[in-house]
């Protein structure tokens, strides 16, 4: 599992970098495995408590579903677009590939729709947080 980790370091380092965020040391605070059985999904949920929260996919069949991310319902307004894209449209999905780390603000809704297939649909998740000064708290 270090090799895993170390890899998810090293890219929740390259995000932190593109945020900017200074002072700060990342850590893990939990990670666990997903066996979605068919027939089963995973409802809407966030994973408060945390900045970012990931995905990695240890196999793949075309009829898994998506994990899909829904953007928060508090827009007071919803103006009329050209063309719906991923920083605009009210969902997205990504499709389950193996080997795809997929990581996320931890605040973003997320969703699996229902497992149509006969194979178990396996993942790894994890949450990190980032220790050090907020500007309201200490970490």
């Amino acid at each position: 599992m270090q090799p895993f980790c170390q890899k998810i370091y090293s890219v929740l380092n390259d995000i932190v970098d593109v945020y900017q965020y200074i002072g700060h040391e990342l850590e893990i605070t939990g990670m666990w495995g997903n066996i979605q059985k068919p027939n089963t999904y995973f409802k809407h949920h966030t994973h408060y408590n945390n900045i970012f929260s990931g995905v990695f996919y240890l196999n793949e069949n075309e009829g898994f579903p998506d994990i899909t991310f829904w953007r928060s319902g508090e827009t007071s307004f919803d103006p009329k677009r050209v063309e719906f894209n991923p920083f605009n449209r009210g969902s997205w999905f990504e499709r389950t590939e193996k080997d795809k780390l997929i990581i996320f603000p931890a605040w973003l809704q997320h969703s699996v729709d229902l497992n149509k297939t006969n194979e178990d649909r396996i993942s790894i998740s994890f949450n990190a947080i980032l220790k050090g000064d907020y500007y309201n708290v200490t970490i």
